[in-house]
């Protein structure tokens, strides 16, 4: 596997000591430090997401100076990642890791970023692999990091602002699921908290948002309770 000509990597990766593990712990820290840097670095700027210690990986070997990291030394580097929350085993082995070039959070703030840029704060549905996709971007500033976001990252980012009340997941197949930025909610807390009577607009709203999400059984319920304001619309 080789390495993008575009990436420019720092001045230790062509100095052979950074290859061998260093026994001096100072020595060793900055080494470590060194490397977790770019790993970080490459995986982000090549939208890497996924590293096995048992196969190729461009950092992990350098043919001009003849030099490659033992396994010991890739999973030290990597095992340092993992202790600082910047990266995840994934399966029991230890065998492949997860790296976690953003945080969840910054990733949860750049799918808010995508709901404001396409004005799907109010009873709207994206899918799952349009945010991936960048089809929807429009050109937003947070399409750079979404497009092509590992899936299981992605969950992870929309669980949490679920948790925070910021978005409603709906589940569709398994490659479908969708995304509601508080529509249910958002009717919801219209009716009860705040006392407000939706017009037509917003029944159609909740309408399609339900049939494109495939809440068939909830869509049925809400175009019965409100039949009237539809038909009027």
């Amino acid at each position: 596997m080789q390495r993008p000509v575009d990436f420019k990597l720092p001045h230790f990766f062509n100095y052979p000591p950074y290859f061998t593990l260093q026994t001096v712990r100072e020595t060793r820290e900055k080494q470590v430090q060194l490397w977790k840097e770019l790993i970080l670095d490459y995986c982000r700027s090549q939208k890497m997401y996924i590293i096995s210690l048992e196969e190729d990986f461009p950092l992990f070997s350098n043919p001009k100076i003849e030099r490659s990291l033992s396994y010991e030394a890739k999973e030290a580097f990597l095992a340092a990642l993992v202790s600082e929350g910047r990266a995840e085993w994934i399966d029991k082995g230890h065998k492949k890791c997860l790296i976690l070039w953003l945080q969840i959070q910054d990733w949860a703030n750049y799918i808010l970023d995508f709901v404001k840029e396409n004005g799907l704060e109010v009873l709207e549905v994206t899918t799952i692999e349009d945010i991936r996709s960048g089809i929807e971007t429009h050109g937003a500033a947070c399409v750079a990091e979404l497009v092509g976001i590992d899936r299981g990252v992605l969950m992870r980012a929309l669980r949490l602002l679920e948790q925070k009340g910021k978005v409603v997941i709906f589940k569709g197949t398994s490659t479908d699921d969708k995304v509601s930025a508080k529509s249910v909610e958002l009717y919801d807390r219209m009716r009860r908290v705040q006392m407000m009577e939706p017009d037509e607009f917003t029944y159609f709203g909740l309408l399609m948002a339900c049939g494109h999400a495939r809440m068939l059984e909830e869509g049925v319920h809400f175009f019965e309770e409100n039949a009237f304001q539809v038909i009027k619309a």
